[in-house]
Parts: C-alpha cells; structure tokens; sequence
C-alpha cells in the first residue's frame, strides 16, 4: 500500500474539448503550459480542476461538475466548449501534478515550475478504483465544431504492483511522449472492445528512486463518435493502491500565424486537423514503452493544404521576429517547417522594371499569393503581390521589380488557400492553408566601368606621370557607396602624390574629405553619392623608380 505522497499514479490527459470538473456546478477554465519539457505545449489546452485560475489543489470535484471555456483560434474566431463528468463512483479531488517528488507530468508541462510551484493543477486523483465518464461539445463561430481527439497522460508516479489507468472512447490511441524518468518499466496495453471502442491502459508503472516514467497517449475520435451535435462522450477508470492521479485535456483548434515584424500585420489560417503518427504499441498485451526500441507516435503537420516541403504547426499568436523566424525556432514541426522560399535570400537589381518569379512548392487545391516589400516601408502594400494556381505541386510567382525599390534587409509573406477571395490582401484569415514570412535582403548592381589613362604614355626612371582615372555609373540603378581602387604596382612611386576628385557628369558627389593616396591604393574610395549617368574623374602624379616603370 501506498500513502497519498509515497505515490500517486498516472493521470490521463485529454486532448478533446475541455472537461473540467468542479466542486458543485461551479465553472473552471482551461489553461495551456508555460514551461516544461513537453513537445506539446502550443497544442494541449490543460483542463483545471478545483476553481482558481489555473486550479486549486486538493478540493473534491463531485459527480456532474462542470467547465466551460472560450479558447482564441484567430481575432475572430473562438472555440466555445463545455465538458461535464458523469458517473462518478466515489471520491476524487484536484491533484497538482508535482507534488510528490516522483511525478513527470509537472516535468514535460507546466505554469511556474516544477514541484510545488507549479501553478498548473491539472490531476484528478483518487485510492482504489475510481471512474468517470467525460461528456463535452464545441461550436467555432457558434457552429458545432468536431472536437479533434483526446489524450491520456500519467499525472503523478505510479507502482510496480497494480496501479493503472485507462481510457475508453470511440476511436485510435497513440502514445505520443515518454518520460523515461528512472528507467524503469512502464507497462502499456491497447484493447479493441466489442462494442467498437478502443481502450489503452497504462501500467504497472516503474516507481522508485528519482522521477518515475511517465506516459502521454492521444487519441483520434472515429467518425462514428460524434452526436448529432457534434459531442463525444468518454470513459476513464484508475486505480491506486494508495492514490492515483489523471490529467485532461484538450487538443484545440490552432492557426498558424505569421512571423514578420509586426507593421507587417496578422495573418493567420486555421489549421483544420494535425494528423497522428502511429506508434509501435499492437493490439495485444502489455508493452514496456519505457524501451529504448519503442517507436512513439506523434501528431503531424497536415497532409495538404500547404506552402514548402510540410505542414505548418499551431501558434496562440504572430511571433513577431527580425529575422522571421519566430515560427521556425517554436512549435512541433520543427525548425525546417517554414522552406518555401529559399533561404539566405538575394533580392539582385539590375535595372528598372526587370520581371521576378519564383517557384514555391505547394500541395493542394488553391491559391498561393505572395508579397515582397519592394520600398521597405514596413508594410505589404497592394502593387507589390502576385498570384499563382498550385498546380502539379507549384505555383509560380510573378513580380515587376518597381522602381520604388530600395536596398536593404526587407521581408516576403507567402499565403495559401482554397479560397482565393481569402488571400487576396496580406493580412486577415483564412479558413485552411498557411502563412510564410521570410526575411531577404535587396541589392542593387549598376553597370559600372572606369578607365585609366597616363600622360605622358612613356616616361624614363625619374619622370613624373600623371594618371588619370574616369568612373562611370551607366545605369539602370544608382550605384551610391560604390569603390574606386588604383592597387600600387612596383617601379612606380606613389607616396607624394594628392589625388584631386572631380565631377565631370551627372549628379555624383566626390568624397567629402578629399582623396587620400593610402586609401585609393589600398581598401578604396568611397562614392558615397552615384546616381546613373554619374562620373567622376580622379588624377594623381607618380614618379617613375628605377626599380620599373608604369
């Protein structure tokens, strides 16, 4: 037997719409991680229990309690939901995962830390064997929204011996994360049942010295699951030889956002359903999933509906980034999501009203719309967008490089979806498809020459010559900040000599401090001001060594 802080065992988590039990008929809310090491942490909507902001530790959560939650998809659109327990056999009360010092759940998800401060009281915990059934439906727009699934999680240490828990529902289960924890064995089964329903049960676990293993499973509802109104019902059931503890869940509705800076604006598409990856557990008896050899499941980008190489992942909101990176470097889908557009891109201009394309991958039926913030002003602007079908995989984007452009480090915002009418300006939301934002850098090449002359064409050792360089900007772009470089040479010295600048065409500004010898023979001078048909004209005198000549 075990006392309530020598173990407490697993708790389930829940990806569905939130349940949330409460003493009486008093309403809870939901609430996301903050911290911790878990891969789903923009995903999982955490159910509270107990009343509070994020919960309340150790109060009884009786049969028919209740919660109901308005969850932010977009700027407009929310999911409203209501879960209610049913069924209820004995006594059960919040548990803050964490308190006992072998419990993982407070590691892979928090809000405030780990142990006692953690903030995010999440568990259902009760000795012996305790059930409940969970019943919870949704609207997005005050439309029925299909709940995606559910997961179960271990939300306090759990035996060697006896202890379990379960859930039940009408659909598929993958374990999705493991906190290997000590090591040690931690048991898993999954059930088909007769009725048509799917059972996964975790446990025994692998209790003992250090933080216990722990499980995450979710579970993807079968069609067949859902009422007219588009609830779902489920059932869990544990069991502790001292006490035992369930986590639950939702798996929200999500969007991906955009990552520019935020003059750029939000633009956000829903991400419909994430796709689950199936593990190693079979249909048959108990698995150690605690082996370094078990193969876990996961959720995945979606398979369509996208710009790049994958699917996007879910944000609460646009991460605003310098480098448009903010989705990339968050999010389960990893750092290479957002592809595109090529990386480390060059934006070369060489002349006024020249066309630009580019292929962008896509898979779907749509639109692929793009802008490219030719004059930098912090905004996409409606003369900078093109359009394409995706068709065959691609869609390939046209622009005419106005002549507003400027050089710099400037942002591109790639949007897909199935209806074009929703992607027509940069910002707002769509219904499905993605959202890219990529930082590119702007340059412009102008057709430059220079020409080199001596007076006089020969001269002996000791003769002083006068050289004589033109630089010429031909156009069709200014060409400011261009260098002007005469490398020394032997038999030729240099050292004495003044070189004068002068404009000899066009608007060019010669060197404000001069020409300094040192400089025009070593990193270059500096035409700070060179607009197309500019021209500037530098001479200097030599004398002639007798170690060579010019």
């Amino acid at each position: 037997m075990k006392t309530h802080h020598s173990r407490l065992a697993s708790g389930l988590l829940v990806l569905a719409t939130g349940l949330a039990a409460v003493l009486g008929n008093q309403a809870h809310a939901a609430a996301y991680a903050t911290g911790g090491e878990g891969q789903y942490r923009s995903e999982i909507l955490w159910l509270t229990w107990g009343g509070g902001v994020n919960g309340t530790n150790g109060v009884a959560l009786a049969n028919g309690a209740s919660t109901s939650a308005t969850i932010p998809v977009t700027a407009t659109q929310s999911l409203a939901l209501t879960c209610s327990l049913a069924d209820v056999s004995g006594t059960i009360t919040s548990y803050r995962p964490g308190n006992y010092s072998g419990d993982a759940l407070d590691n892979m998800y928090n809000i405030g830390g780990t142990g006692s401060a953690n903030q995010l009281i999440a568990g259902i915990m009760g000795s012996g064997t305790k059930s409940f059934t969970v019943n919870c439906s949704a609207t997005i727009g005050g439309q029925p929204y299909r709940i995606p699934g559910l997961v179960m999680a271990d939300a306090e240490s759990m035996d060697t011996g006896q202890e379990y828990l379960q859930g039940t529902a009408r659909g598929g289960w993958n374990v999705v994360e493991m906190y290997s924890g000590n090591g040690g064995n931690y048991m898993a089964t999954k059930t088909d049942e007769t009725d048509g329903r799917q059972t996964i049960k975790f446990g025994p676990g692998g209790q003992g010295s250090g933080t216990s293993p722990a499980a995450v499973t979710f579970l993807t509802f079968a069609d067949d699951a859902y009422g007219a109104d588009a609830s779902i019902s489920m059932d869990f059931e544990i069991y502790g030889s001292g006490n035992t503890a369930i986590a639950i869940g939702l798996l929200a509705p999500v969007a991906d956002f955009g990552d520019a800076p935020a003059t750029y604006g939000d633009a956000s598409h829903v991400i419909q359903a994430l796709v689950p990856a199936p593990d190693g557990l079979s249909v048959g008896p108990p698995t150690n999933i605690n082996a370094p050899g078990f193969q876990l499941g996961g959720l995945q980008p979606p398979a369509s509906e996208y710009i790049g190489s994958r699917g996007p992942d879910g944000e609460a909101g646009s991460q605003y980034s310098a480098d448009a990176r903010g989705d990339d470097n968050n999010g389960s889908a990893g750092s290479t999501e957002e592809d595109a557009w090529p990386s480390d891109y060059t934006l070369t201009i060489n002349q006024v009203a020249q066309p630009l394309t580019q292929t962008i991958q896509c898979m779907g039926t749509g639109t692929v719309a793009g802008w490219i913030d030719f004059d930098r002003n912090g905004t996409f602007d409606a003369g900078e967008r093109a359009e394409a079908i995706c068709s065959g995989g691609s869609a390939a984007l046209a622009w005419t490089v106005p002549a507003t452009a400027q050089a710099g480090t400037s942002y591109v915002r790639l949007r897909f979806a199935s209806d074009p009418a929703q992607v027509q300006l940069p910002t707002g939301e769509a219904a499905d498809g993605e959202v890219e934002d990529h930082a590119i850098s702007i340059e412009f090449e102008a057709d430059l020459a220079i020409e080199k002359t001596v007076n006089p064409a020969s001269a002996s050792v000791g003769d002083s010559v006068t050289y004589t360089l033109v630089a010429r900007n031909e156009g069709p772009m200014a060409a400011d900040g261009a260098l002007i470089q005469d490398p020394a040479v032997p038999g030729l010295d240099c050292s004495a000599a003044t070189p004068q600048c002068a404009v000899t065409g066009g608007a060019a500004v010669c060197p404000a401090g001069g020409v300094a010898i040192g400089d025009l023979q070593g990193t270059g001078v500096v035409i700070d001001t060179f607009p197309v048909g500019g021209e500037v004209t530098i001479t200097l005198t030599c004398e002639v060594t007798a170690s060579g000549g010019p």
